[in-house]
């Protein structure tokens, strides 16, 4: 293997390059051991949360009927006055469970349960 320092060739030993690949592969893990640590804490809710969610479908269930569907806006005022929470529910939704924009109250309900 030849490696560029200072902008010559220089051959590496196959020692040499083995110790720079684990260095890279341990740095690459902390990374993204690191990056998985900052996604996952964005893509926790509360329980307050939760259990407003669970509410907010029982009590849309119970009107509308087992079919009814909901968006996360659902479980939010018509004003952002919340967007802490706001946030960490369209997270839930969008980026860790991928759902689509309308999902059954029935589905919601279950899957919040579920993480209770």
């Amino acid at each position: 293997m030849i490696k560029m320092v200072s902008g010559k060739r220089c051959p590496v030993s196959g020692v040499r390059q083995n110790a720079d690949n684990q260095d890279f592969n341990f740095v690459q893990a902390l990374l993204s051991e690191q990056a998985l640590k900052e996604t996952e804490k964005y893509l926790i809710m509360t329980k307050k949360i939760k259990e407003k969610i669970i509410q907010t479908c029982t009590k849309k269930i119970d009107q509308k009927g087992e079919n009814v569907g909901l968006s996360f806006y659902a479980f939010f005022a018509n004003k952002n006055d919340n967007p802490k929470e706001l946030m960490e529910v369209a997270e839930w939704w969008i980026k860790k469970h991928e759902l689509n924009h309308f999902e059954k109250a029935v589905k919601i309900r279950a899957m919040v349960k579920k993480e209770l």
